[in-house]
């Protein structure tokens, strides 16, 4: 490995978007079969979201010659994200703001860890993680009716 740090974030950043993954799809399925209006449908395109960062973030950390971890239990461990049990739906979404922005700020933590500046291919990778989480959030965020639990 020629930047342990970067691969070491970039195992990280990929542990917490696993999680949120999970803990997205936990969340559309606690909705029941009623689709609460654009929730159910903005839960999904997350997810897809998601598993296409976490399968691009695993790329690169294999690239990097880094190991993937393949247990949960394990992806806990490395995650800033935290599993949660069902919420109200307005919750919900604000729990997964706040997810997605945590993220963000786990990116931005790696581009400066790994000093000197990574790669380019890993350099557009948190590039693109940090606009993806930023447009997650921002969508699920249009569908809070009080935005303001989101300042708490």
């Amino acid at each position: 490995m020629e930047n342990p740090y970067l691969t070491q974030g970039l195992i990280k950043l990929l542990a917490g978007t696993l999680v949120l993954r999970c803990k997205v799809r936990f969340f559309a399925w606690s909705l029941g079969t009623e689709s609460f209006g654009d929730t159910r449908p903005a839960f999904d395109e997350d997810y897809r979201v998601l598993d296409g960062l976490c399968d691009a973030i695993a790329t690169r950390v294999v690239a990097l010659g880094g190991t993937v971890p393949g247990a949960y239990k394990t992806l806990l461990t490395y995650s800033s994200i935290k599993e949660e049990s069902p919420l109200s739906i307005q919750d919900m979404i604000a729990t997964l703001v706040k997810d997605h922005q945590q993220l963000i700020a786990d990116a931005q933590l790696v581009a400066i860890l790994a000093d000197p500046a990574p790669d380019p291919m890993s350099e557009n990778l948190i590039l693109r993680c940090i606009e993806q989480h930023e447009c997650c959030g921002a969508h699920l965020s249009e569908l809070m009716p009080n935005p303001n639990v989101l300042m708490n």
